[in-house]
């Protein structure tokens, strides 16, 4: 455990580095890039300006909400965790009670 927590505190943890490509997310970037071409260039240079705003809006949106998903994972599985935990322990319902009603 502490082996990954430094590696954490160091910022050498990149959990999006390890995603697996899947066939099906190929075939959507390669249908993504076919569709982008034709598109950005039949545009005048007003909307191709008016779509790079929304395309830079669309990825801060998507980096917020990735990010507000992984958060929320880790702490499902930090509770997870403190179940096993409260378990093999056997911890009390008041205890467990408590464990549950943490901000995780």
């Amino acid at each position: 455990m502490a082996k990954i927590i430094g590696q954490l505190f160091r910022g050498e943890l990149y959990p999006e580095e390890n995603l697996s490509k899947t066939a099906e997310g190929e075939l959507a970037s390669k249908k993504l890039e076919a569709a982008y071409e034709p598109l950005f260039h039949a545009l005048t240079d007003s909307q191709k300006k008016l779509f790079s705003e929304y395309e830079s809006a669309q990825t801060d949106l998507l980096l917020t909400t990735n990010e507000e998903a992984f958060v929320r994972g880790f702490k499902i599985g930090a509770r997870m965790a403190l179940e096993m935990l409260a378990d093999e322990r056997n911890v009390s319902d008041a205890e467990s009670r408590l464990l549950s009603r943490l901000d995780l």
